[in-house]
């Protein structure tokens, strides 16, 4: 057997079935995002109903492993990725479970090369990333995005 399928067979179901819709929602995020701009698919996701959800202790560790699934997804996938698409199918599938989270964007410097990042956080933590991400880039303090715009 694979290396590679050993890991994903010894899922449990519920992370296999996450493990699978990221492999199939990052490819198509990416033509989404080529397609209609940022700032559409940002509105169209920002406008879906969270499900009715009973937050419980268990909340942050759940959240905490469909970050290293969606990450391990998009490592292990054939289209190239990159940390907006990863984050926006993250902060969608979260959404799906009924967990509310925000979508970060911050800007930095690196040997003079202006850089940007996209992340995700639930409760004001940084989901799978590195512990200096702060020092690296400095997110905005609010949405890019006027909070009045309809998306159609």
């Amino acid at each position: 057997m694979s290396k590679r399928i050993r890991p994903f067979l010894s899922l449990p179901a519920h992370e296999k079935w996450v493990f699978v819709q990221a492999i199939g929602l990052l490819p198509m995020m990416a033509l989404s995002l080529r397609w209609w701009g940022f700032g559409r698919v940002w509105g169209w996701l920002k406008q879906r109903p969270l499900p009715a959800h009973d937050p419980s202790d268990n909340d942050f560790k759940q959240v905490q492993r469909t970050a290293v699934l969606v990450h391990r997804a998009a490592k292990n996938r054939l289209f190239g990725s990159n940390c907006l698409k990863r984050s926006l199918v993250l902060y969608w599938l979260l959404k799906r479970q009924g967990i509310d989270s925000d979508l970060r964007i911050g800007v930095g410097r690196k040997e003079s090369v202006f850089q940007a990042h996209a992340w995700i956080e639930y409760q004001q933590r940084p989901l799978h990333e590195n512990r200096n991400l702060y020092d690296q880039y400095k997110p905005f303090d609010h949405s890019l995005l006027p909070q009045s715009i309809t998306w159609t």
